[in-house]
């Protein structure tokens, strides 16, 4: 648990962070909760979780950034990948790209030196992303990426890592529609 960044408290649970909450896994319950509200967390980020914490990294942190196309098979599932990301965060951020920095904030994340604007999440303790917008103009549409440590893949499958890349898009577009109050 210690070297995905996760811990065990007295009653057993495994507590780690997802985004900027803090999460209880209940092994012996069955039960994955936001601790702070003892919400239930949607399926796709339960299966995250028991895969990021059924993960045997053998892997130091590497700051070589990739993209999806650069996980193993992540061209065959790219199509899909860009409609559930690139797209969402083009739409939302690309007119507006201070507004990522602004949603990325609301979700745990510090700016990042890339782009018109990006900002560096931690859906994971030890699984970090960088979501990035090139701003629109009247020459070029805008365009959005999300960036990866080239070791992602010791803790995820490429499928794990596309359904992450859509969390990450999902959240952010949620956030910037709050701020939008919509």
């Amino acid at each position: 648990c210690r070297k995905l960044g996760a811990e065990r408290d007295s009653g057993g649970k495994i507590k780690l962070a997802y985004f900027c909450w803090p999460v209880s896994v209940d092994v012996d319950a069955r039960k994955i909760v936001f601790a702070e509200s003892g919400e239930r967390m949607p399926i796709w980020e339960r299966i995250l979780v028991l895969h990021y914490l059924s993960a045997e990294p053998d892997v130091d942190p590497d700051p070589e950034l990739i993209d999806f196309k650069h996980v193993p098979s992540g061209g065959f599932y790219y199509n899909a990948y860009r409609a559930r990301t690139k797209v969402p965060l083009s739409r939302v951020f690309g007119r507006r790209p201070q507004l990522l920095l602004e949603a990325g904030r609301k979700l745990g994340g510090t700016p990042a030196d890339y782009g018109d604007a990006a900002v560096r999440l931690c859906p994971f303790p030890q699984v970090p992303v960088i979501a990035v917008v090139h701003a629109g103009d009247d020459e070029f549409e805008p365009d959005a990426s999300i960036l990866y440590e080239s070791t992602v893949s010791s803790y995820f499958c490429t499928e794990d890592i596309a359904v992450l890349g859509g969390q990450v898009a999902g959240r952010l577009v949620t956030e910037a529609r709050k701020l939008d109050g919509l």
